[in-house]
C-alpha cells in the first residue's frame, strides 16, 4: 500500500512554486498566481507530511484544488458540487480515495464536452458504512468499454490505472466486503460509487 502512494520532495516543490509565484505577482498575472496557489494548496494536502490517512474533509478540499488546477490547464470551468453530511466530513479515509475518480471524470468524461461540466460528490451513512458517489454529466461510457472498466480489464494509458489503484487500496485497507461500482450511459454521464466502513484513524493505520 505504501508503494501506491505518491513520492516527492515537498521542499523542492514548494520552493519551486514560490519562485514561479513572485514574478507572476509582480507582473500582475493573477491567473498564474491563482494556478500556483491552487497547486500549493493541493500538494500541501496531497503530501500531508507523509500521512496516508486523512479526514474526508481534507480529501474534498484536495479535490477542490485539483479541479481548480484543471480549470487553468483546460481553460474551462468545472462545477464541483458536494452534498456530504457534516458528521461524515470528520471521518477518516485513506488519502486519494476520491481524487483519481474525479480525474477520470474530467479527462474521460467532461473534456471536450459542450455546455456545463458538472461533478457531484454525494455522501451518506448506511449503518456502519459510508457510501460516496462521484458523478459527472459527461459523455458516458460505451457498454462494451464499461464492462472492461468494471472488470479492470483495461490498459492504464486510457484511464484504468487510477481505478485499479483505488480498488487495490480499498481491498488493502477495507477488505473484499467493500468496494466500488460503476454505472454509466453513453451521453448521460458516469457514476462511481464507493462503499467504505466507518473506521477510526488508528484502525486504518
Amino acid at each position: 500500500m505504501e508503494l501506491q502512494q505518491p513520492r516527492i520532495n515537498p521542499h523542492l516543490l514548494y520552493n519551486s512554486l514560490s519562485v514561479m509565484r513572485w514574478p507572476a505577482l509582480r507582473r500582475g498575472d493573477q491567473a498564474t498566481v491563482n494556478l500556483i496557489d491552487a497547486m500549493t494548496s493541493y500538494y500541501r494536502l496531497a503530501l500531508n507530511k507523509g500521512n496516508t490517512i486523512i479526514p474526508l474533509s481534507g480529501e474534498i478540499e484536495m479535490v477542490r484544488q485539483y479541479v481548480k488546477i484543471n480549470e487553468s490547464a483546460h481553460s474551462r470551468r468545472y462545477e464541483l458540487r458536494t452534498d456530504i453530511p457534516d458528521d461524515m466530513l470528520g471521518e477518516h479515509i485513506f488519502k486519494h480515495l476520491l481524487q483519481p475518480i474525479v480525474e477520470n471524470a474530467i479527462l474521460h468524461g467532461l473534456n471536450g464536452r459542450e455546455g456545463a461540466a458538472v461533478i457531484d460528490i454525494a455522501g451518506r451513512r448506511v449503518g456502519a458504512s459510508m457510501v460516496i458517489a462521484v458523478s459527472d454529466n459527461g459523455r458516458g461510457i460505451d457498454p462494451q468499454l464499461l464492462e472492461a472498466v468494471r472488470s479492470m480489464d483495461r490498459r492504464p494509458q486510457i484511464g484504468g490505472f487510477g481505478l485499479r489503484n483505488v480498488r487495490a487500496r480499498m481491498a488493502g485497507y477495507y477488505g473484499d466486503a467493500f468496494g466500488m461500482s460503476i454505472d454509466s450511459r453513453r451521453g448521460s454521464g458516469t457514476v462511481v460509487t464507493l462503499t467504505v466502513p466507518v473506521m477510526s484513524k488508528q484502525e486504518l493505520l
